[in-house]
């Protein structure tokens, strides 16, 4: 499974919900019978990439370097964890 797009409002930031959301995709990853996760993560992103590490997720690969560079946009960080129970 990937994540995609873990949100949580400007208002409601730093009360542990995104690890709290992150836990829970987790859990329903692993009752899915799936032992790993994947997601990306902005390079600009240092709050999400901080809570993703601290989590135990380890970057993988970095995506789209040229095109980003062109454009100039930050990269992406695909990052994966093992979920294994």
């Amino acid at each position: 499974p990937y994540i995609s797009n873990l949100a949580v409002s400007p208002d409601r930031r730093r009360a542990g919900l995104a690890r709290r959301l992150l836990l829970k995709c987790e859990q329903i990853a692993r009752e899915w019978g799936f032992e790993e996760l994947s997601l990306h993560v902005l390079d600009n992103n240092l709050a999400a990439q901080s809570l993703y590490l601290s989590s135990g997720y380890r970057l993988q690969k970095t995506d789209g370097w040229l095109i980003n560079r062109l454009f100039n946009r930050p990269q992406k960080l695909f990052l994966h964890k093992k979920i294994s129970q």
